[in-house]
């Protein structure tokens, strides 16, 4: 029987996962390359018998790109969710880490995109498991299950000036806050995207340095769907 390495990872992916992940595929395609460069060698033996080589530097080159190149990526369309200026949400100062969360999903709420009762379930989460949300440094993706009051697929972001404590393991203060409600397996889909962004210091950067909620909403909406 062949014994196959599981990779476990959380359902909403978190700063580790991204990085097992990483290593798991970095590894395979160095050995992928090696492979190829194998295989180069073997190539190389059969022109040279069969053939008059009259540029070997750029035979060896072509070969070696063609046999290391990897293949293009497949382009997958990420579906739209309710996402849009008014779903912006910035503050100078908050005294709890409950406010914060409240005060993207009231946005949410406001637009029918949520039942109250979400609100409450990804605060008595957090209460339960701790601050597991925070999935980088000053970082919180809140979100609950779809059967906690989901309405409608759609996104909040909450940006804070003065940053406030989760309690949590990277011990900074946590200034940017999306706000996900989640419903179809399409737009959960964006989660992976969402981590791509978060990982990204740049892109976080220029969210958080935004000046306005149009501004905001473009960086981030761009930086999803790019």
């Amino acid at each position: 029987m062949t014994s196959k390495k599981i990779i476990r990872i959380h359902s909403y992916l978190q700063k580790e996962d991204m990085q097992v992940l990483q290593e798991h595929f970095q590894m395979k395609l160095v050995t992928n390359r090696k492979q190829a460069i194998d295989k180069f060698s073997e190539i190389m033996n059969i022109i040279s018998e069969n053939t008059q080589i009259t540029n070997l530097s750029k035979l060896e080159l072509d070969l070696l790109d063609v046999l290391t190149k990897q293949p293009k990526k497949e382009h997958i369309e990420l579906p739209e969710i309710e996402f849009k200026e008014q779903l912006i949400v910035t503050k100078k100062h908050v005294n709890t880490w409950q406010q914060a969360i409240r005060l993207g999903t009231e946005v949410l709420f406001q637009t029918g995109c949520i039942e109250k009762r979400y609100t409450e379930k990804i605060i008595q989460n957090l209460k339960a498991f701790g601050p597991y949300m925070v999935i980088a440094p000053g970082i919180v993706l809140a979100h609950a299950s779809p059967k906690d009051g989901v309405l409608k697929d759609s996104m909040a972001v909450t940006v804070l000036e003065e940053g406030i404590s989760f309690f949590d393991r990277y011990g900074e203060p946590v200034r940017l806050i999306f706000t996900l409600a989640f419903e179809s397996k399409e737009a959960r889909r964006l989660v992976e995207q969402l981590m791509k962004v978060v990982l990204n210091e740049e892109q976080v950067s220029r969210i958080l340095s935004a000046k306005s909620h149009k501004d905001i909403y473009n960086y981030t909406k761009s930086a999803i769907y790019e």
